[in-house]
Formats: C-alpha cells, sequence, structure tokens
C-alpha cells in the first residue's frame, strides 16, 4: 500500500473519530459508515459545484439516482481538514441564505 495510504489508516486507527464523517454529522450532514477510503454523504445538490469552485474534488452520486449525495473520499489529515473548512464556510452560507429569505 502507498505511504501516503498507510500513513492516515494509522492516524484513524490512533486517532478515534480522525475520518470526516463524525464531523460531518456535526454539520448537519448525514453520512453512511465506510469501511472504504470513501464516505457517502447527502450535502444537498449544491454543494458539489461550491467544493469544486474552492478546488476540493468529490464525485457527484445523481448518475445513481442520489442527486443530494456525493461520495468524498478520505484523504490525509490536511486534506480532511480542508474540506470540512470549506463544508461549514458553504453549510454557513446556506443556512445565512435560508435566514434571509427570498
Amino acid at each position: 500500500m502507498p505511504e501516503r495510504v498507510m500513513d492516515n489508516i494509522e492516524l484513524c486507527e490512533i486517532v478515534p473519530g480522525s475520518k470526516p464523517d463524525w464531523i460531518l454529522e456535526k454539520l448537519g450532514i448525514e453520512s453512511w459508515p465506510s469501511e472504504a477510503n470513501f464516505i457517502l454523504a447527502r450535502t444537498g445538490s449544491e454543494v458539489f459545484d461550491a467544493l469544486l469552485a474552492r478546488g476540493i474534488i468529490v464525485r457527484p452520486m445523481k448518475g445513481f439516482g442520489l442527486t443530494e449525495h456525493v461520495r468524498i473520499s478520505v484523504g490525509l489529515p490536511e486534506d480532511n481538514e480542508r474540506l470540512i473548512k470549506a463544508l461549514g464556510e458553504i453549510r454557513g452560507m446556506d443556512a445565512a441564505k435560508r435566514e434571509a429569505g427570498p
């Protein structure tokens, strides 16, 4: 296995909750448990484009009939932190838009 992958696997085993799925829940994003190196998350249909605009690539799942879902690969800790920060910003903007109304 490549060293980068092994380092991340070891980190996830050492630090409980170091995979981003537990943080997604805190952001109000539904996700499903995974034994793989990716997480299926219901982010809403607009999040894919917002992440892409920030240079973060996730896989949209609408081709599988899941129009509000993305597949998020688990990366290095700094990659995961960048993703979580971006999702927090996006979710914050979404909440502000909802509060402002039409």
